[in-house]
């Protein structure tokens, strides 16, 4: 696969990388965690299956597509000041019970008026819950509700003022060509493109993967979601090395400032030395971050405060 805003994320990470000394990659704990990784692999390995036999499971595929695509526009930070605070146990989880419980997405796809009065059900629901930066989550979910104008090149359906949404609904049920969702939800839904590293935008297209089975070649070509729990993980490998001033700041508590240096290096060696042992062991990025995300509690180390919402 051959797409330029994804190896533009992979360019970014390593000229990051290469420009800090602030978090080293061990090549010894890269190929000891694989060697681990081969031989405790995860034990329900995902699954695939085309989107259309998601109908006969008597689940809708659009609306699931819709529920998927509004949980990622704001699945970021759970916590406030300290990451053990977190109201109502707040948690991606417990966001997307929430959701679930809020938000009709087979109701939301019937008109553009519906899709808002379910987005307002939503960010209601949320509010009560008092999730941190609700002004953040707002703007996006509101993103998804906007009004566009759009021809896809590979479709003779013209798009005259539906919601972004609906349209990157369209996109996953045609099975439109990778690349073209991708760039149609980076650049069209705002919010999806503001991460450098794009976290929630390859989430959404993971999270399709594990429902649907679908863009199999694609995924596997990805990097991962950098957040902070994966790099909490391998920094109890011992596949991270910090600095001790990234040591101190993060066993402190200090927050990070979006988008610092301090902060992209982080995620930035995340990306390299997962992508490294994806190439060692076999894995694809869906399932090496799988297998460190079941394994986060196994461990009690801190992991980077950053006040964001890409992440």
């Amino acid at each position: 696969m051959e797409f330029k805003i994804i190896e533009d994320v992979m360019t970014l990470a390593n000229l990051v990388h290469e420009s800090s000394n602030r978090v080293y990659i061990s090549n010894q704990g890269l190929y000891d965690v694989a060697n681990m990784m081969k031989d405790n692999p995860l034990e329900n390995e995902i699954k695939t299956s085309d989107i259309l036999n998601i109908i006969s499971r008597n689940i809708d595929a659009r609306a699931e597509v819709l529920k998927e695509l509004v949980a990622d526009s704001i699945n970021y930070c759970y916590w406030i000041g300290r990451s053990n605070i977190r109201p109502n146990d707040a948690s991606s989880n417990t966001m997307r019970r929430i959701l679930d419980k809020s938000f009709n997405a087979v109701a939301a796809l019937s008109s553009t008026a519906e899709l808002k009065i379910q987005l307002r059900s939503f960010h209601r629901a949320l509010v009560r819950e008092r999730f941190p930066l609700m002004d953040k989550r707002l703007v996006h979910l509101n993103a998804l509700a906007r009004q566009d104008y759009f021809t896809p090149a590979t479709s003779r359906k013209s798009y005259r003022g539906e919601p972004v949404a609906f349209q990157m609904v369209d996109f996953v049920m045609e099975k439109r060509k990778f690349d073209s969702a991708f760039d149609f939800l980076v650049t069209r839904i705002d919010g999806f493109g503001d991460d450098p590293f794009l976290k929630r935008a390859i989430l959404f297209f993971l999270q399709l993967n594990r429902i649907f089975g679908i863009y199999n070649d694609e995924i596997k070509q990805l990097p991962i979601p950098a957040d902070y729990q994966v790099p909490k993980m391998l920094e109890h490998y011992k596949v991270l090395i910090y600095s001790n001033e990234i040591k101190d700041m993060i066993n402190n508590g200090i927050h990070f400032q979006e988008n610092s240096l301090e902060e992209m290096t982080i995620r930035a060696a995340t990306l390299i030395a997962t992508k490294e042992i994806g190439e060692l062991t076999g894995m694809s990025p869906a399932e090496v971050d799988e297998w460190f995300f079941i394994r986060r509690k196994e461990c009690n180390n801190p992991f980077h405060l950053c006040i964001t919402s890409n992440y």
